[in-house]
């Protein structure tokens, strides 16, 4: 992915910016030049997909890449990246800006970043560790990755707080090829295989796909190791051994038409844009700028989602793909993969999509070397939300504006 933007003040020339540190969790991960993600958790590919596309802009001093462990390849030669043994071995470079998640600050004390301008990114809405970790760390600026996200952190943070989505990554839509009617129907589900994403709902109303499309198959992309802290892991399944012994309970014997295909480290495109259908996150939980969602919509697949947190930002402009209640889940399959015509109108409008989400990188990299140089000289309040605006107000229903202000008032 390339992407270019116009320097916005000659001083930036001389900042040094730091991002992470993030774990990079194992040897030989590298992101290749068209941006797909090697087979890490979605915050720290994106992470690492700032850093590469943040000093391609050529606007900085230098851009530094931190990780706990073994490095990670880029795509830009630009960026150096340091590799330390532990989150808590890294110090900050005075006068530096860092920009680091939600996640690796829980990780570390407010001593090492002494003398530093910190830019933290919230990766979920409601976000729970958002309100001590402002008051300890004293913020220059909190960024929130999505619409619904930003909107349900503004209470939990004094410090300035912007939207700025996340990159869009690979940037190319592809048109899937024409599915052959006499080919298995294929199902597909992508997410950490962790509670929160809901797996679980997907596997309780399987065996009723089943019943109702004889043949279909289920494919199952993604693992819990980033997640597990240690948990014994299952046998033959890429999650722990509690998670994994409730999936194959709820599965039954309807396990034999599913297939678990783990961590896949090349991209997933070439795998997910022969799915005939998708199911993301039945509930919605935890989503902030859903990246699945946005997987789903580069090759053009629809995917069935839960109409709540972060997938509201999307599932406003697709209302054939909300999940009202999972048990209706099955017949909402049923009826996608047997109207040709209406796949085809879903596949059209989700390239388009992704299309335009491609369109906005160039002023999401605008608006983060905006930011910087606000945290850099606080002389001025960031106009970030007029470089990439955000339109909670227009696009989320009233009813979901009611139960943020109210989930608010309970957290």
């Amino acid at each position: 992915m390339t992407v270019k933007t116009e320097m916005l003040g000659a001083g930036a020339r001389s900042m040094n910016i730091v991002i992470g540190p993030i774990r990079a969790v194992r040897e030989g991960i590298a992101i290749a030049p068209e941006g797909a993600n090697p087979g890490i958790g979605g915050t720290e590919f994106q992470t690492a997909l700032l850093a590469s596309a943040l000093s391609d802009t050529g606007v900085f001093g230098s851009v530094t890449l931190v990780t706990v462990g073994p490095p990670i390849g880029l795509p830009s030669k630009n960026v150096t990246v340091l590799s330390v043994a532990a989150f808590e071995e890294f110090v900050a470079p005075k006068n530096s800006v860092v920009i680091l998640p939600m996640s690796s600050l829980t990780l570390m004390t407010p001593h090492q970043l002494r003398g530093a301008r910190v830019i933290a990114q919230s990766h979920h809405p409601h976000d729970p560790k958002l309100e001590g970790l402002s008051r300890q760390y004293d913020f220059d600026a909190v960024v929130s990755v999505g619409q619904y996200a930003f909107m349900s952190n503004v209470p939990r943070t004094s410090s300035p707080h912007v939207y700025i989505p996340n990159i869009f990554s690979p940037d190319t839509p592809q048109k899937p090829s024409e599915k052959d009617p006499s080919s298995p129907v294929i199902v597909g589900h992508v997410s950490s295989m962790t509670p929160w994403k809901r797996f679980i709902d997907v596997a309780k109303i399987w065996p009723d796909i089943v019943a109702l499309l004889p043949g279909a198959r289920l494919e199952v992309i993604g693992g819990s190791s980033l997640y597990s802290g240690g948990a014994e892991a299952h046998p033959f399944l890429p999650t722990d051994l509690d998670y994994g012994r409730r999936i194959e309970a709820k599965l039954g014997e309807s396990i034999s038409s599913v297939s678990f295909l783990g961590r896949v480290d090349d991209g997933i495109d070439h795998i997910t844009g022969k799915w005939t259908v998708a199911i993301i996150n039945p509930r919605g939980i935890s989503e902030a700028d859903p990246a699945s969602f946005k997987d789903m919509a580069r090759v053009g697949v629809p995917a069935l989602s839960g109409f709540d947190y972060g997938l509201v930002d999307y599932l406003t402009s697709f209302p054939e793909l909300r999940i009202k209640k999972i048990r209706k889940l099955p017949r909402q399959v049923r009826a996608i993969v047997n109207d040709s015509e209406k796949r085809e109108d879903l596949s059209d409008r989700l390239l388009a999509l992704s299309t335009e989400l491609a369109k906005k990188n160039q002023a999401i990299l605008s608006a983060w070397v905006e930011l910087v140089q606000f945290v850099s000289s606080k002389d001025k309040t960031p106009s970030v939300g007029s470089s990439v605006p955000h339109f909670f107000d227009a696009r989320v229903p009233i009813s979901h504006r009611i139960r943020l202000r109210s989930r608010n008032r309970k957290t």
